[in-house]
């Protein structure tokens, strides 16, 4: 079976991969392939790639490779949007429309997903829809318990991902100044490998008076992304939109308690019952916060708990075998 997995991570430049910056479910679904004996060859997306050979052609994300699936293709094609957030234009919108209908099986990663798609997306079969998450590599998030802060010590907080409209990280500054006000010590350390509102944030934080108490770390390799949990009380994930975010899992395996808001499939990243935000109830962040404060042994105890299921629901080894017997089912 020959397979070409398309991925726009294929494409970044070999310093930026090296670097362990960002393990994407590609290059660890890619890996995971490559071990088991599947004949899988990466590839950027691009207009003019040839399909002839392949068994099948694994598209990921809504890229110019999808352009081809306007219409029929002879090939037996996956697609994984990785993504919930309708697109912006009307020509990326006819793109993922025929992605939707041509691709031969749908790759969701959460049974949230796979129902928002059967509701807003018209003719398609629920039985080309396949429910595989992320795996995440386990090594570098060792789990334990967390405890709440000695006397005099801050609560720590921490933001992980890109610094771009989407994310809304000006949410968890704000919340570290709000906390400041009802007298809660909080810092913030922000972890991001695209700081394009870097300097909007910054100004944010001096403007309310918590520039001492927000570090911008920058981008880090995973192992010292592991080790920046493991000194945290809490994840914020203020995102507006998210498929599966990959910290959220990462912090699920370290038992790091978070704080988001409903978005994509977390409510399935998170032990059972944990509270999460409506996108829309901005206000609610603060309140939200101070009651996981209020009962954090219970909390982190939770989120303990649930370390070990979540290292199991979301492996590389599992993510890897579906993907196969998925390839195996389309390719006969």
């Amino acid at each position: 079976m020959r397979v070409l997995l398309d991925a726009a991570i294929f494409g970044a430049p070999p310093e930026f991969r090296a670097r362990n910056l960002q393990e994407s479910g590609e290059s660890l679904l890619l890996d995971g392939l490559i071990a088991a004996g599947i004949d899988v060859t990466p590839v950027a997306p691009g207009l003019h790639t040839s399909w002839r050979g392949y068994d099948l052609v694994h598209l990921n994300h809504l890229t110019r490779s999808c352009v081809r699936l306007l219409a029929p293709t002879r090939s037996k094609v996956v697609f994984t949007r990785h993504k919930t957030e309708a697109p912006a234009s009307r020509l990326q919108q006819r793109v993922l429309a025929g992605a939707y209908r041509h691709s031969d099986a749908l790759v969701v990663m959460s049974e949230t997903e796979r129902a928002l798609v059967l509701d807003i997306v018209d003719g398609v079969d629920p039985a080309r829809m396949h429910v595989i998450a992320n795996g995440v590599e386990p090594s570098h998030f060792p789990s334990r318990l967390r405890r709440r802060p000695a006397g005099g010590e801050p609560w720590r907080f921490v933001s992980v991902g890109q610094l771009i409209e989407l994310k809304r990280v000006d949410l968890t500054v704000r919340l570290i100044a709000d906390l400041r006000r009802e007298g809660v010590p909080a810092v913030l350390d922000i972890v991001s490998q695209r700081e394009t509102l870097r300097p909007e944030l910054e100004r944010l934080a001096a403007e309310l008076g918590v520039a001492d108490a927000v570090t911008f770390v920058g981008p880090q390799t995973r192992a010292e992304l592991g080790r920046r949990l493991l000194d945290a009380h809490f994840l914020v994930v203020a995102s507006r939109t998210e498929a599966q975010p990959t910290v959220v899992t990462e912090s699920g395996f370290s038992g790091l308690p978070v704080i988001s808001f409903r978005v994509g499939g977390v409510v399935e990243q998170l032990p059972a019952a944990h509270p999460v935000l409506e996108v829309a109830d901005v206000g609610s962040l603060l309140p939200l916060t101070l009651d996981l404060m209020r009962d954090y042994e219970d909390v982190a105890a939770g989120f303990a708990d649930n370390a070990a299921p979540m290292r199991e629901r979301f492996s590389i080894e599992r993510m890897v075998a579906a993907h196969i017997e998925l390839y195996r089912g389309l390719a006969g």
